[in-house]
């Protein structure tokens, strides 16, 4: 398990697509499918592709990670990068079983249904922040 020592944005997880409440998630890309999935030792899902490369790809994080699964301890606020065996043995220590989740164990957060066009503003919205916060990183770095 090796730590990535970057800068984490305050809604990282929900940038990729996490909703849940386990205090360590996985993310890692699915080659077969070709996209970014998560796994909390609750469940497992879909996560968001375009918004995991957008990070990955970016100056102020390329040259720290390259590839590999991600672990985010959602507790400390950090990520490392983790093989299989290390991921399975993190999302295998004892946690408490979430609050408010359904049997997939993504937390509800006691939302009520959004219609879609709502929930896609909020999307955007979340993206467009988290490209500004990328870019403000990159001029961090070059300072």
């Amino acid at each position: 398990m090796r730590p990535l020592e970057l800068p984490l944005h305050p809604k990282f997880e929900a940038i990729l697509g996490y909703g849940g409440s386990a205090n360590k998630v996985v993310f890692y890309l699915e080659p077969e499918a070709d996209k970014l999935c998560y796994a909390d030792g609750f469940g497992l899902g879909s996560a968001n592709t375009w918004a995991y490369l957008l990070w990955a790809a970016h100056p102020s994080v390329k040259p720290h990670y390259r590839s590999g699964m991600l672990l985010l301890d959602r507790l400390e606020r950090k990520l490392y990068v983790v093989n299989r065996e290390e991921a399975i043995e993190a999302l295998s220590e004892p946690r408490e079983t979430p609050s408010e989740s359904n049997t997939f164990g993504l937390q509800l957060h006691g939302h009520q249904p959004q219609d879609s066009a709502s929930a896609f503003t909020e999307a955007q919205q979340l993206m467009a922040d988290f490209v500004i916060w990328l870019g403000s990183q990159g001029q961090r770095r070059a300072a």
